[in-house]
């Protein structure tokens, strides 16, 4: 009867832990033309995936806003690629930054976002030129 006690309070604080890496503070919204990523207090590390149906060539483009804290972020298109840094945004230090080659054979392209601090703010990623 111990042992089954046990087994039971250590799986539930080991469900239970698990519910600490869900990531609070990132609402991410996609549209045809753009995903719309938002922080709300965000501290730590997100990833998202992001669909590139196009047969065609393209170009990955950003736009920042954060209003508090800053934020990294970095893309990287499959597993044979390398991790690239995306940007640098601080709410002293927004940008619209240019377009990141696509290869056709590039079907999903995941960014990471790190924040050393409670970040709040939102980013734009398109395929298209941001104004």
């Amino acid at each position: 009867m111990k042992r089954l006690l046990a087994m039971i309070i250590a799986l539930s604080i080991f469900f239970l832990s698990g519910c600490g890496i869900l990531t609070k503070g990132v609402t991410v919204a996609e549209t045809e033309e753009y995903t719309k990523i938002t922080f709300d207090n965000f501290e730590g590390k997100k990833k998202i995936e992001l669909a590139h149906d196009s047969p065609n060539e393209g170009a990955l483009y950003y736009k920042t806003n954060i209003t508090s804290g800053s934020i990294k972020a970095f893309y990287v298109f499959g597993i044979l690629w390398d991790t690239e840094k995306l940007f640098e945004a601080s709410a002293d230090n927004n940008s619209i930054g240019p377009g990141y080659y696509i290869d056709s054979s590039i079907s999903k392209i995941t960014i990471y976002f790190e924040a050393d601090e409670p970040v709040s703010g939102e980013v734009i990623i398109s395929f298209a030129p941001i104004s």
